[in-house]
């Protein structure tokens, strides 16, 4: 019996060493037909600032390949707020044309932006690659929109990272870092990112990609720039605990009736504090934890209209 075995595993044994073999003579080679051109990524943004950006443009041959030109343009067709080659940027290649003299590598396009020192919102061009000397191919990333991002909100002195602290808290944390940024197209109305916190709550950043849901509230600050108007109802389909729904109180421990909206007083004396003196939460309204809050804030002091949470500009 041990001697079949035997006989059985040097049999499997050069099956396997012969399919090895056979798949080191005839191994997947890439070829010249497979050469192609592309960027490296689909976006980029810059500030208007008077910034520069590098964009690189990868092509992708076999060593020894002859060398090759690129040719890109700026297309600005079906874009709501277009980027506008000598009004919101300008080319520092000489020409629209790149080179790879060794036949593989990269070439770089260089835009400089132009900072009109007007509201105009954040603006896009799309840079594709149209064309190449030796025809190879595009890659998938053969177009990269390029976002030119205003730096003259008026909201500007607001907009940023914050350290929160809250009062009193359960299901919680005392301390958390909040986000204010920008709504596109609009000059009063901001997004707020992680007001729910950081143990409990859904991720204080913005989305990676079309497929991530945007967990943020809406505030609308007030002409005067003195207050913002958090508005109460504002829900999240979904989190780890369930469809939430933003609720807020009229005074600062919940004794009194729902609020329409959470509001908070802006100071700019010595830096951008924003204070709020009613209870909030975010309220689960489905599933098995219907009815349990995140991040409840509130103050147990036995004055009327207390802070509850204060949000600190982080500088």
């Amino acid at each position: 019996m041990k001697t079949i075995i035997k006989y059985i595993l040097y049999s499997l044994a050069g099956v396997i060493l012969l399919s090895a073999c056979n798949d080191l003579n005839d191994p997947e080679m890439f070829s010249p037909e497979d050469a192609f051109v592309a960027f490296t990524t689909t976006t980029a943004s810059v500030s208007e600032i008077n910034s520069t950006v590098s964009i690189p443009v990868q092509v992708t041959a076999l060593k020894g390949a002859p060398s090759v030109s690129v040719t890109f343009e700026f297309d600005i067709e079906g874009l709501e707020k277009p980027a506008i080659e000598g009004e919101d940027f300008t080319l520092l290649n000489a020409s629209k044309t790149l080179s790879v003299s060794s036949g593989y590598g990269y070439d770089t396009i260089r835009i400089k932006t132009i900072d009109n020192d007007l509201f105009t919102g954040n603006k896009t061009v799309n840079i594709k690659l149209v064309s190449n000397s030796l025809d190879y191919d595009f890659g998938a990333e053969n177009t990269l929109a390029l976002t030119v991002n205003d730096d003259d909100h008026p909201l500007g002195w607001m907009l940023g990272s914050y350290n929160a602290k809250v009062t009193a808290t359960a299901n919680g944390d005392l301390s958390y870092p909040v986000n204010i940024m920008a709504l596109e197209g609009e000059t009063k109305i901001v997004k707020i990112y992680g007001l729910s916190g950081v143990g409990l709550g859904a991720p204080i950043d913005p989305p990676t990609s079309e497929d991530d849901f945007d967990y943020y509230l809406l505030g609308t600050v007030s002409d005067d720039f003195s207050s913002i108007s958090i508005k109460s109802g504002q829900e999240w389909d979904d989190w780890n605990y369930g469809p939430t729904s933003f609720t807020v109180w009229l005074d600062d421990n919940g004794e009194a009736d729902e609020a329409d909206a959470l509001i908070g007083t802006i100071s700019t004396d010595g830096g951008v504090v924003i204070t709020f003196s009613q209870q909030f939460t975010f309220m689960i309204t489905e599933g098995n934890n219907e009815g349990l809050g995140i991040q409840w804030a509130w103050n147990e002091d036995a004055e009327p209209n207390s802070p509850t949470c204060i949000l600190t500009r982080a500088e």
